[in-house]
């Protein structure tokens, strides 16, 4: 998860090459529009248009220091680079995974020309249908409508907790529960991230029976 305002896009490159080279070139970069600590807030610019400009210069400075073969220059509206380079690449160079989401139009325009990974917002599955529409227009734009994946929060709810916003919640056996996902899946949505547990067991549970059960449907 990262957040682009807490170090300078050159530094920012070379930290996360090197943990792309360190896991195997399986890292991915999860793109947030507000900063995770307080702390941070102040560096926060002022407007949400503002925010998703200076995402997207961000973006534009990390994929140009992954592959670039010598050092560049660039001014820009929010960062100023002299002879920016990264003489140590990762395996997959400017291939690094890049996740994001968002609803507003900007964001969907920036996401669009970044995304690899759309992490949509949960709702009802006629939001959820026409959201991705949105985000495939966006990428059309740049000739990625083919190159984006889809992801879903989703939360294994037991009758005694408390319902979740941020997820499309299911409930039941593994099969009911893997049948509720039926829908999204023949939409288009390739990944099902499973939030509110936190137990390894639970995790590996879910994995097991409820992905498992999903998969073996649309096969």
């Amino acid at each position: 998860t990262h957040w682009a305002g807490v170090i300078e896009p050159t530094v920012a490159a070379r930290q996360l090459a090197a943990l792309d080279a360190k896991s195997g070139g399986r890292l991915s970069l999860r793109m947030l529009s507000e900063p995770l600590n307080d702390d941070d807030a102040e560096t926060r610019p002022v407007g949400h248009t503002v925010v998703w400009q200076r995402i997207d210069e961000y973006l534009v400075l990390l994929k140009r220091l992954w592959s670039n073969d010598r050092p560049f220059d660039h001014e820009g509206a929010f960062y100023s680079v002299r002879g920016g380079y990264v003489p140590r690449k990762g395996p997959r160079g400017a291939g690094v995974s890049i996740r994001m989401g968002g609803r507003s139009g900007t964001a969907l325009r920036v996401a669009g020309r970044h995304a690899d990974v759309f992490e949509l917002t949960p709702g009802s599955l006629g939001e959820i249908r026409q959201l991705m529409e949105r985000v495939r227009s966006a990428a059309a734009e740049h000739g990625r409508a083919g190159k984006l994946r889809f992801a879903l929060p989703v939360r294994i709810r037991s009758e005694d907790n408390a319902s979740c916003q941020k997820a499309v919640e299911i409930a039941g056996p593994p099969a009911q529960a893997a049948l509720s996902l039926l829908p999204c899946a023949a939409l288009g949505i390739e990944e099902f991230m499973i939030v509110g547990v936190d137990r390894p067991g639970e995790i590996a549970a879910a994995g097991r029976e409820v992905i498992a059960l999903l998969r073996n449907s649309l096969t």
